[in-house]
C-alpha cells in the first residue's frame, strides 16, 4: 500500500507552468510585451496572408508538434534512483545476540 500522494510528483509541464508563473511575478512587463507582440504578429499575419494560409500554417505547426511529442514519448523514462547497496554487515554476527542472554 503506497501512502505517498501522487499529486506531489513534479512533471515537466508542471515545471514549465511554475517557471512561467515565476517569470510573470518576477518580470511582468517583458511578459506583457511579448504577449502583445505575439498577438499583433498573429493578427497581421491573418490580415496580410488571409485565413487559408494561416489555417495551413496552423495545421503544419500542430502536425510538427505532434511529431515531436511522439518522438519524446518514444524515449525511455529517466530514473534517478540508485539500486540498493548490499548490506556490508550481513555476513557478520549480530552484536545484540551476545547481550540478550545476559539481560534476562
Amino acid at each position: 500500500m503506497n501512502l505517498r500522494p501522487r499529486a506531489l510528483k513534479l512533471k515537466l509541464h508542471h515545471a514549465g507552468w511554475l517557471a512561467a508563473f515565476a517569470l510573470v511575478l518576477w518580470q511582468p512587463m517583458p511578459v506583457l510585451i511579448a504577449l502583445f507582440i505575439g498577438f499583433w504578429m498573429v493578427f497581421l499575419g491573418y490580415a496580410l496572408f488571409g485565413p487559408e494560409r494561416m489555417t495551413h500554417l496552423r495545421s503544419r505547426v500542430t502536425r510538427r508538434m505532434a511529431r515531436l511529442l511522439e518522438q519524446r514519448r518514444a524515449l525511455p523514462e529517466l530514473r534517478l534512483r540508485r539500486e540498493p547497496e548490499p548490506d556490508v554487515f550481513a555476513d557478520r554476527p549480530d552484536p545484540f545476540e551476545r547481550i540478550a542472554p545476559k539481560t534476562r
